[in-house]
């Protein structure tokens, strides 16, 4: 297996401007040192072994690199003579503060060369901590499982489609459960098991009611996020490293945050999978249950899965609880609240949609390479998931990029750009927006050949709101009633 390095890179930006060159070196020194502290802790075998088995960061350097140019490394096998000796607290790094790598525009991609070896390119925003100034650390160790996942857990055959957003009465039961999962982590140890019956009992009440493709997703999306999350979180739980953190009560206020959010049907498909994952793997860990991390390796169960056969329940039992949670958690006004809030977001849908189909211009569906996996990222004033399958990210500012860096996407706050599950983005561009294929330019509207395709090795665009490119790579333009269609061989 190859090393794989990892690199952060932080936005060192205030919501009021950019901080003081003391403050910045400040916080420099604490994410250094704390960074160095986490990877020595996963380093060392018996340690890792507290969060999960076998994920072990021995053979991963990692590379920290700041707004201002700064880099750390540590770990690093063969460090270049671009690297300079240095001391951070207690730790000791290498230190370069020119970036010989070209790191700038990368805000996630893994395989990126340094030094001949494979790195990953991590971007955080320090501005973003969201209460916790250590969150971007957090982030780190997230990622990083992430890539134990990809190694070690066997993909799903089925990834599940998730459809019952809009579903008010699952996402009032989903409001439940949460209401649940945080008193299973304040009650004390007595009385835990009787609230995950609770949960289990809402839970397949819920489960009767979505599409088994919605099930399938969430079971999904909480064993690789919710997993994700469990094992930062049990990290910073088992080491010293974030003062006074304590998982349990980090959860309680994830999860508080889903409840009172103002986006139920955006969390349901995405963002609450990743508290609720976590809790349900704490959940396993005080019901004992020894081989449940490699059951879940093993590609044949979920959290939700290992709960059901260890939390039984007869039909008698699931209505009965559930009358009582109901009444306890005052669901009916849960459920007219919610009401509410999706009613609001169909009407700001249809808005947004009917902004989209004034707007002018051609329609270009550019699809993700086969054969290379493609990270990145920015911000945009918002990304919703509609019913049809697609998400749309409003003034979207991003820059996306394969991991071989030969086919890349920039965004200039476009006001839409839709992306689907295969990852194909699709956007609007000007009908005389000058392209080039294989060195040669053409307006795009002369290109307006129906079923026509045109063939490349390289392609290329640079306009007000986007620009595209991909090189030494197969490809085919084609268009339709439905628009262009950039499309790549696969191998």
């Amino acid at each position: 297996m190859n090393k794989l390095i990892i690199i952060l890179t932080f936005s060192l930006m205030s919501l009021f401007g950019y901080a003081s060159t003391a403050e910045i070196s400040k916080k420099e020194a604490q994410f250094v040192e704390k960074i160095s502290q986490t990877t020595d802790f996963l380093a060392h075998q018996n340690s890792a072994n507290k969060v999960w088995k076998s994920f072990d960061l021995s053979k991963t350097p990692v590379i920290v690199t700041f707004s201002n140019n700064n880099i750390y490394a540590f770990g690093l096998k063969n460090p270049s003579s671009a690297w300079q000796k240095k001391s951070i607290g207690k730790q000791n790094v290498l230190f370069s503060e020119i970036d010989h790598w070209g790191l700038n525009k990368v805000s996630m991609q893994a395989g990126f060369l340094v030094d001949g070896e494979e790195a990953f390119v991590f971007n955080i925003d320090e501005s973003e901590g969201k209460g916790l100034t250590e969150r971007p650390i957090m982030v780190l160790v997230h990622e990083l499982f992430h890539h134990y996942q990809f190694e070690h857990f066997k993909e799903p055959t089925e990834f599940g489609n998730y459809t019952d957003q809009m579903n008010i009465q699952n996402l009032s039961l989903i409001n439940l459960e949460e209401r649940i999962l945080i008193d299973f982590l304040k009650v004390k140890e007595e009385y835990k098991l009787d609230m995950l019956k609770n949960y289990m009992a809402v839970n397949e009440t819920r489960k009767q009611l979505i599409d088994p493709d919605s099930i399938r997703w969430e079971r999904f999306q909480q064993v690789m996020e919710g997993l994700a999350d469990y094992a930062s979180i049990q990290t910073f739980n088992s080491f010293p490293i974030i003062p006074e953190f304590n998982a349990q009560k980090h959860l309680q206020y994830v999860l508080a945050g889903y409840i009172y959010s103002e986006d139920p049907q955006e969390l349901a498909v995405k963002w609450r999978h990743y508290g609720v994952g976590a809790t349900l793997g704490i959940a396993l860990d005080y019901l004992k249950i020894k081989d449940w991390k490699e059951q879940i390796e093993k590609g044949d169960e979920s959290q939700i899965s290992i709960l059901e056969k260890h939390v039984k329940l007869s039909d008698m039992e699931v209505q009965n609880r559930l009358a009582i949670v109901k009444q306890n958690y005052n669901y009916d006004e849960i459920e007219q609240e919610l009401t509410g809030k999706v009613q609001s977001f169909q009407s700001m849908i249809s808005d947004l949609m009917g902004d989209y189909q004034k707007q002018k211009g051609l329609i270009v569906t550019i699809q993700k390479p086969y054969d290379a996996s493609v990270n990145g990222g920015g911000s945009s004033h918002g990304i919703f998931h509609l019913e049809d399958g697609l998400t749309v990210s409003v003034k979207d500012k991003s820059f996306s990029a394969s991991t071989d860096n030969l086919w890349k996407i920039e965004l200039k706050e476009i006001p839409f750009i839709f992306q689907d599950s295969s990852c194909s983005r699709i956007l609007k561009v000007d009908d005389q927006l000058e392209i080039v294929l294989d060195g040669t330019s053409h307006t795009l509207e002369s290109l307006k050949k129906p079923h026509h395709p045109i063939f490349f090795n390289s392609i290329s665009w640079d306009d007000k709101t986007s620009s595209f490119e991909s090189h030494d790579r197969e490809g085919r333009l084609l268009y339709t009633e439905d628009g262009f269609f950039i499309n790549f061989r696969s191998s």
